[in-house]
């Protein structure tokens, strides 16, 4: 009898581990658009129907022959403008040359704006923007940069990512984060705040960000099929790692992100392309 159930057991379990195999490869390399859509009283009318389209940690990959399926989805989205949020290269992995491809098929889609990620710290930061300056890219760090519609208008500020200032083996950087956001001078008009970090939207909030689009959390490694990641920042089961949240006044949309690093898996957390739509009610 054992030895009737291990003969049909065995196979059937080979078999599942295949397919969750063979999932799991594909899921990782294809990428979903996920859509959001933002209404705030703050918001001009004029800017009703406004897009961006968020791209959060790219490391280097490639979807398509010269980014061929990522920049056509992107074409087709019809943003008003593209915000990169971060991890734009991979310090694992360098390929700034593909980044930089990337970057310049974004840039004849719409107006790309720009901040850093962790990764960015460790490699030749100055190169990095020099080379972002030369396609024509906003760096959003200690500036601003005003969005007009007619009379109207709305602000995109950014923040350099901690690492530049942090060890984080200290556990420095909220606190830097805190510092650096103390710096930024918020405006009465709506304000959109490209930050990589994930997991400070307290810090977001108490500055009184309207929206705040972000990423480094990789969606979590795994997304549980109710909701929720697995590990991120250093810790398991963290809160923010996917989505849309919201604290007080502020709007924090995390971005699963559409490239890898260090750890090239995921599970049930396909990259993702995001797209943000303005709407004043």
């Amino acid at each position: 009898m054992k030895k009737r159930i291990w003969r049909w057991l065995l196979p059937t379990l080979l078999a599942l581990c295949f397919l969750f195999t063979g999932w799991v490869i594909w899921d990782n390399n294809r990428f979903v658009i996920t859509e959001y859509t933002v209404e705030n009283e703050k918001l001009p009318e004029s800017f009703s129907g406004f897009r961006i389209a968020q791209v959060s940690d790219f490391h280097n990959c490639q979807f398509g022959e010269d980014h061929e399926d990522l920049l056509q989805a992107l074409e087709a989205g019809k943003p008003d403008i593209i915000a990169i949020t971060g991890d734009l290269v991979d310090s694992y992995h360098p390929d700034l040359e593909n980044s930089m491809d990337f970057v310049e098929g974004a840039t004849k889609i719409a107006p790309v704006y720009y901040v850093s990620g962790n990764h960015e710290s460790r490699q030749d930061y100055a190169q990095i923007c020099l080379r972002l300056e030369q396609l024509g890219v906003t760096i959003l760090e200690e500036r601003s940069a005003t969005l007009r519609r007619g009379t109207d208008a709305i602000v995109l500020l950014g923040v350099q990512d901690p690492a530049f200032y942090a060890d984080p083996k200290r556990d420095e950087e909220e606190q830097v984060m805190q510092e650096l956001i103390a710096e930024i001078e918020f405006p009465k008009e709506f304000s959109i705040l490209l930050s990589h970090r994930n997991n400070m939207l307290d810090i977001y909030a108490d500055a009184g960000a309207d929206l705040v689009l972000s990423g480094h959390a990789h969606g979590g490694a795994l997304q549980f099929p109710w909701g929720g990641g697995f590990y991120a920042n250093g810790k398991l089961f963290p809160e923010y790692t996917n989505g849309i949240y919201k604290q007080d006044e502020t709007t924090m949309i995390v971005s699963r992100g559409i490239g890898n690093s260090l750890l090239p898996l995921r599970i049930n957390n396909t990259p993702e392309l995001v797209f943000v739509t303005f709407t004043n009610g």
